[in-house]
């Protein structure tokens, strides 16, 4: 059963980050390429501006595992806050699907919470980040800033005075594209079976989306 994000636990809040960000709309350049076209989503050729070197997660090691979970957490964060100011606002199919987004990244959000203390139960409880240069144990690594989890939310400012479906599409599909990437590097790097599962789940759910919210422009 699929869990909204207002009945995650509250002592999980510091791990969200819950002190809300401006709604996004990151001046990315979206080009049209669905997954599977042959873009190349890999992390370290992206050339989206503030694209890869904030939403790298590092090398394959020990916290990758964790340090991928605490980022797609709060890449997922901004676009359930994104999502939030397009519902019931009259563009036909956009409220239905910011809803649908809501509702199936506060599913994942849960998930991920729940998995990050299976497998990491010795991690903070504030999110982590990888710097780069720097030691990725787990008792070096440092917490993510509040800058960090803006960054990785992609918050910045959606256009709010014109058709607010189409500014939804606009700033939701580089958002899409940028947790493909991530997924995808995972996919890369990754041997855990949960990590590989909801990569794949963000993949095949998000590509559908983006071919959906082409259709809102």
């Amino acid at each position: 059963m699929k869990l909204p994000l207002r009945l995650l636990p509250s002592s999980l809040s510091l791990l969200l980050g819950l002190s809300l960000p401006a709604i996004a709309m990151p001046g990315m350049d979206h080009q049209n390429h669905p997954q599977g076209n042959g873009m190349d989503h890999s992390m370290p050729g992206m050339n989206h501006q503030g694209g890869h070197a904030m939403h790298d997660v590092g090398p394959a090691d020990s916290t990758y595992d964790l340090r991928f979970i605490d980022a797609m957490i709060q890449h997922h964060y901004g676009a359930i806050e994104m999502a939030k100011v397009t519902i019931n606002q009259g563009h036909p199919g956009a409220g239905a699907l910011a809803s649908q987004i809501i509702s199936a990244q506060s599913w994942e959000i849960a998930n991920m919470l729940r998995q990050r203390q299976l497998r990491f139960p010795d991690a903070p409880i504030t999110p982590v980040r990888y710097t780069p240069g720097q030691p990725t144990a787990l008792s070096q690594l440092q917490p993510m800033t509040e800058a960090n989890k803006a960054a990785m939310r992609m918050s910045g400012t959606m256009d709010m005075t014109g058709d607010r479906g189409k500014a939804f599409a606009a700033a939701m599909i580089p958002h899409h594209e940028m947790a493909i990437a991530m997924a995808e590097d995972a996919l890369a790097k990754s041997g855990d079976s949960f990590v590989r599962s909801i990569s794949w789940d963000i993949i095949r759910t998000q590509s559908d989306e983006i071919r959906r919210l082409r259709g809102l422009l």
